[in-house]
């Protein structure tokens, strides 16, 4: 039998028994997979345990490069990743607060303006499918 007949017949199946399906649940959505859409290689990164430590953007960094190495290879089709983080930073001061700690705008814009402290940085996975 050919998918085309499976995935016919499949959803053919699951339609005469729609009226089963609870109300406000939309219809179900038949789609078939082949061995391509299947991932053949995932990836984890995370830090070295006792070894310097990185922050979740410099891990991310690096999944990101190895995703730009991997697409170039021949017959590697998708890759995303997942967990990736970008680094970013809302301040939103209060004057009041500010004066009443003693530190001027300009001090805490030199202060936000460093680079942060690395800390433990959680997993950033990637996963690889074959292309068509």
């Amino acid at each position: 039998m050919s998918a085309d007949t499976a995935i016919l017949r499949v959803r053919d199946k699951i339609l005469a028994k729609i009226g089963r399906i609870p109300v406000g649940i939309p219809e179900p959505l038949v789609v078939g997979r082949g061995i391509n859409d299947v991932p053949i290689v995932s990836l984890t990164f995370s830090p070295a345990s006792g070894r310097q430590m990185i922050t979740a953007a410099e891990l991310t960094r690096v999944a990101r490069e190895v995703e730009v190495q991997l697409s170039r290879i021949e017959d590697v089709g998708l890759t995303y990743l997942v967990g990736a983080t970008d680094e970013v930073l809302r301040v939103a001061p209060d004057p009041e607060r500010l004066a009443l700690y003693g530190v001027t705008l300009q001090q805490l814009a030199a202060k936000v303006g460093e680079p942060t402290r690395p800390c433990p940085a959680g997993c950033c996975a990637m996963v690889v499918n074959r292309s068509r």
